[in-house]
């Protein structure tokens, strides 16, 4: 995962080359990276990379982990 507050490296997926390095090194096939408020999917150098806005991605860690304080107390 990556986390950016651009719509750079959604035009420009080659500028992430440090997450592409570690998928790549950990034989992973896609990574997340979050945008300011764009989303979508791409593949690069057979890496499946998927944008999802800032404040989306916040939502949903925040409800996950609400959820499992829920089913762990529950």
């Amino acid at each position: 995962m990556e986390i950016k507050w651009s719509y750079r490296f959604l035009e420009k997926p080659e500028e992430i080359k440090s997450l592409l390095t570690f998928c790549e090194n950990n034989k992973l096939k896609s990574a997340l990276v979050t945008t300011i408020d764009k989303s979508g999917s791409m593949e690069k150098n057979k890496i499946r990379i998927h944008y999802l806005p800032a404040a989306l991605y916040a939502y949903t860690v925040g409800r996950n982990t609400i959820l499992q304080k829920q089913n762990r107390n529950g």
